[in-house]
């Protein structure tokens, strides 16, 4: 899979065409399905969607603005879908149920101020507000669905417009949930922009767009997102979801959700949720559980122990899958490198989740060919570039992750060994299978070593005679493998936080692919 925008994704209207225009080198590079960023018409034209204002427009109707969506056309979109089916690419929907924004019009209604820290603790008592709450959807006129939402439907708002103050308003006749996150309390409500930011906004025209929570216990509600989300599978024919945001969304409509609107459409079909905790993975687990296995999650504490070897040199890399979904539950796990929330961004920067960037590959190294890392997700940004925060940069090594996944394509097959054992030097190997580019298999060797490293791996009996040879160019050496099957692999001295080489038989079916990928840029 790949997450096929990022966070500085030029809001051009074009995005959906280029996805389109891609399609071919995504195939080539063995991507099964793409993950496009929340398609819904959002607070404006720029918005990359998760403020969410009309679930059924995807580039439609002249609402906020616009008809287009920050990355195009309804139409457009439409089109990229069809032609991702005709390459064997599954369309993976974002889709953000927790919560709505740029309303329409204000209520009066009635709520107490709660404490940011411990969201169970209020700051005064119910007093009247006004509170953007309304949702007319007039230019939609009703197409698709009925449903208008107004202060009924929420059950906290994040800006009192009579007084100026931002904050987290719960309406006075509503509760949380209880069925999610406990951090801070209770986590049902995702504010969408931190009190501390909020004094930089100063004009009228942005203050609707702050978050209004959905009051997921309301039936009406309910029966609207479950019939949205068949509506947009069936519009879209979708080959699943991702769920934004799920620590924040009651789990009993949460696991409803999955029944009544996301069973397998396909064989390939995936929901996958965000559900952001670096630090304890069974967490995680439970949650799958909860969800009766039928939603995979994406593994952030993976991605932690990425930053946290990357950026000490002294780090231990065969504690590499400790305490991640994908060491635990792999079936279950989907697993990445970087994404729109952990690249750099203006707004906010999570030391835990920021890897070093020379480690990039090694990351993608293990995620891409380690038999037991879930089911791998590419970034957009890591191939081709991004376009911010400050200014656009070039992916640093798009090419070397673009050969590792036609790699995992042609060779990531067939048993494991694993040489989990030294602290600075680690390997594993595939053995091949004869299905695949005639059983041709792969050895992966990384180091966080000042010096020079070899290790002797197995890659099976069948493979005695080959002479394998570096397959990113990190050596000219060949390897010959014994009788027994084995190999001596080297790997150069740690420049930075991490080296890897991946070793193929220089005889491998397929080989020349490996060699011929060359990415250049955002633009492909």
């Amino acid at each position: 899979m790949i997450e096929a925008f990022e966070w500085y994704s030029p809001a051009d209207g074009q995005h959906w065409k280029k996805l389109e225009r891609t399609l071919p080198l995504l195939s080539e590079l063995g991507v099964d399905k793409i993950w496009i960023p929340p398609a819904c018409k959002a607070g404006s034209c720029e918005s990359n969607g998760y403020d969410t204002y009309d679930l059924y427009d995807l580039g439609e109707f002249d609402q906020k603005g616009t008809v287009a969506t920050k990355w195009g056309s309804k139409d457009e979109l439409v089109d990229l879908c069809r032609a991702a089916k005709s390459h064997g690419i599954g369309i993976i929907f974002d889709a953000v149920l927790g919560h709505k924004a740029a309303a329409d019009y204000t209520q009066h209604v009635k709520a107490c101020r709660i404490d940011p820290a411990d969201r169970r603790k209020a700051l005064e008592k119910p007093q009247e507000i006004e509170a953007w709450l309304g949702y007319n959807y007039d230019a939609r006129g009703g197409k698709y669905s009925q449903m208008k939402y107004n202060a009924e439907h929420f059950n906290a708002t994040s800006y009192d417009n009579a007084t100026q103050t931002a904050g987290i308003f719960k309406l006075a006749d509503k509760e949380w949930a209880q069925d999610v996150d406990k951090s801070n309390g209770n986590y049902d409500y995702l504010y969408l922009i931190s009190l501390e930011r909020f004094s930089a906004l100063t004009t009228l025209l942005i203050m609707p767009r702050l978050c209004n929570n959905l009051d997921l216990s309301h039936m009406d509600t309910r029966k609207d997102l479950y019939n949205w989300a068949n509506w947009v599978v069936n519009e879209l024919d979708l080959g699943g979801f991702r769920l934004d945001a799920v620590k924040h969304i009651s789990q009993d409509f949460m696991s409803e959700f999955l029944r009544r609107a996301c069973q397998k459409k396909e064989p390939n079909w995936l929901v996958v949720g965000e559900y952001c905790t670096g630090d304890n993975v069974k967490t995680l687990t439970n949650y799958i559980n909860k969800m009766n296995r039928q939603m995979s999650l994406f593994d952030f504490p993976l991605v932690r122990n990425f930053a946290g070897i990357s950026q000490h040199a002294d780090a231990d890399l065969r504690h590499i899958f400790g305490g991640t979904l994908s060491g635990n539950m792999p079936k279950n796990a989907v697993t990445f490198v970087t994404n729109h929330d952990t690249q750099e961004r203006e707004d906010e920067n999570d030391p835990s989740f920021t890897i070093a960037t020379d480690f990039i590959p090694v990351a993608y190294a293990v995620i891409l060919l380690n038999l037991n890392s879930g089911y791998p997700c590419l970034f957009w940004g890591d191939l081709f570039g991004v376009g911010g925060p400050k200014e656009p940069k070039a992916a640093t090594d798009g090419t070397l992750i673009a050969r590792l996944a036609v790699i995992r394509q042609l060779y990531a097959y067939g048993p494991q060994n694993e040489y989990f054992d030294d602290q600075s030097c680690v390997g594993f190997t595939r053995t091949g299978d004869k299905a695949h580019s005639s059983g041709a298999g792969v050895a992966v060797l990384i180091s966080k070593s000042n010096q020079p490293q070899t290790k002797r791996m197995k890659v099976g009996r069948q493979h005695a005679g080959e002479q394998w040879s570096e397959a990113l160019g990190g050596s000219h050496v060949e390897v010959d493998i014994d009788s027994k099957g084995f190999g001596v692999f080297p790997i150069e001295a740690s420049q930075g936080s991490g080296e890897v080489t991946v070793w193929i038989d220089s005889a491998a079916p397929g080989r020349e692919r490996v060699e011929s990928v060359h990415l250049v840029g955002q633009d492909q």
